[in-house]
């Protein structure tokens, strides 16, 4: 997508924070993905709209343990974030051998808290139940 139009919604959308726009920037790859947003996600709350339309995304990515497993062994990036749909830069890819967390065992903790980002998967974050992103600035 290109900047200026990225641009252009987050100004529309009073997108503010870095770390926010780093995620809509990768959630919304197309004009088709912004379309959606636009239409069915933003309603003027533009945290848990995103973290919807995050929700959304991960839903149509969805990777059965063997295919994130493969693709893990491929690419540690592109692996994480087609299963989780946020970015991941390379510092956060230390993080799993920081916190002693195995490809195998990050996956079965999305399974069983599909909401959480990397972050608190890696951490094993089991506090409240937040919706998706937890790491997004509020507005």
């Amino acid at each position: 997508m290109e900047n200026n139009k990225m641009d252009e919604i987050f100004n529309f959308c009073g997108v503010n924070s870095e770390e926010n726009k780093q995620l809509l920037r990768f959630l919304i790859n197309t004009e088709e993905d912004m379309s959606l947003f636009m239409d069915k996600y933003y309603t003027g709350e533009i945290v848990p709209n995103m973290r919807d339309f995050q929700q959304y995304k991960r839903s149509q990515n969805m990777m059965s343990e063997d295919e994130f497993l493969a693709k893990f062994e491929e690419n540690k990036k592109e692996a994480l974030e087609g299963l989780l749909q946020e970015p991941i830069s390379e510092n956060m890819l230390g993080y799993m051998s920081k916190h002693s967390v195995t490809e195998k065992e990050l996956y079965a903790r999305y399974k069983q808290s599909p909401k959480r980002s990397y972050i608190n998967l890696v951490r094993g974050y089991q506090g409240s139940v937040k919706p998706a992103h937890d790491t997004l600035i509020q507005e």
